[in-house]
């Protein structure tokens, strides 16, 4: 494969991540926030454009999804070829319906937003049905269909049965592959809101129009946008120490310095992810200016790019 094609491939995985992430935990992290009553006041503000964000992120990552496996089946990719055919086809029909439940419930979520305000628990209880089928159905898969692909050994049946694939899943290494996805999901949630809550914030006051409780809305809203974010950095942490851990040995040496290009790329993103932890702290405080938020998408972005890079060259089937 070309070091085009490895650009092109990390661009579009780093993309689908990011826009995965949002999908999974955005509304979840919405419907939990609106059960405080201060943030339940943000009728249209805040928590809207993020859960109107997350499911335009939903349509986008599978657009993106789709994009990066034309890209894999069109570079003679043999081993992925194969080890998307060993899945029944109902697999994929199963997924398309998955898919579109959860966008469904995410497009009544949004619908009924203003109407069960006050019932923020019923309101939430669509969020949660939506999110956790999200969650639990796209991640899992694309992690077993990678582990597969890298390694075909590692179901002997010709054939990926239900129970095969929850088998596998159970397995440690991908167990805490599939985590560390959810983790990530956590900390792109909330930097998904401390962003939204800071260019409100800001929007309002160069406009001269901030009422105080729209202020006090907002700021609420930054706090757990950065305490939401930090979590996920600290889960991030805790889950990519197991998954290096659980990696073949092969792949550790490369990410640990045995590949130059794979070792820098791991490197970068640990400290990247360091740096945002701390970026986040302070949001958490309270203490989130623009010129801070933008540093914090910025490293999110980049350190996730990062380690999309070393996976890679590591040949790690988390790709």
């Amino acid at each position: 494969m070309d070091l085009l094609t490895e650009i092109l491939r990390v661009a579009l995985l780093t993309a689908h991540l990011l826009a995965g992430a949002l999908a999974g935990t955005g509304p979840l992290l919405v419907a939990g926030l609106r059960c405080v009553p201060s943030l339940r006041q943000d009728d249209q503000g805040v928590l809207r454009r993020v859960a109107v964000a997350s499911l335009l992120a939903m349509i986008v990552g599978v657009v993106l999804g789709f994009l990066s496996g034309g890209i894999l089946w069109g570079a003679a990719d043999e081993a992925y070829r194969k080890a998307v055919l060993r899945f029944p086809p109902q697999t994929y029909t199963l997924l398309a319906a998955e898919w579109c439940f959860t966008l469904v419930l995410y497009g009544i979520y949004l619908t009924w937003w203003t109407r069960l305000a006050k019932r923020p628990l019923l309101h939430g209880a669509i969020a949660l049905v939506a999110a956790t089928n999200l969650l639990y159905h796209f991640p899992t898969f694309m992690t077993v269909l990678g582990a597969v692909a890298g390694d075909p050994s590692l179901a002997s049946e010709a054939e990926i049965t239900r129970p095969v694939f929850r088998r596998l899943l159970l397995t440690p290494d991908l167990f805490w592959k599939v985590t560390h996805f959810w983790s990530l999901s956590v900390l792109v949630a909330g930097v998904a809101v401390l962003w939204s809550a800071t260019c409100s914030r800001h929007r309002t006051v160069a406009k001269a129009e901030a009422p105080r409780r729209d202020a006090s809305c907002e700021s609420a809203a930054v706090i757990a946008g950065g305490v939401a974010g930090l979590v996920g950095v600290m889960l991030l942490m805790v889950s990519g120490m197991a998954t290096l851990v659980q990696l073949p040995a092969l792949q550790q040496r490369a990410l640990l310095g045995g590949d130059v290009n794979a070792t820098v790329a791991f490197v970068a993103g640990v400290m990247m992810a360091i740096g945002l932890g701390k970026l986040l702290l302070s949001a958490a405080t309270g203490e989130a200016s623009p010129r801070l938020v933008r540093w914090t998408v910025t490293l999110t972005v980049v350190a996730v790019a990062y380690m999309a890079w070393a996976a890679q060259q590591a040949q790690s089937p988390f790709e």
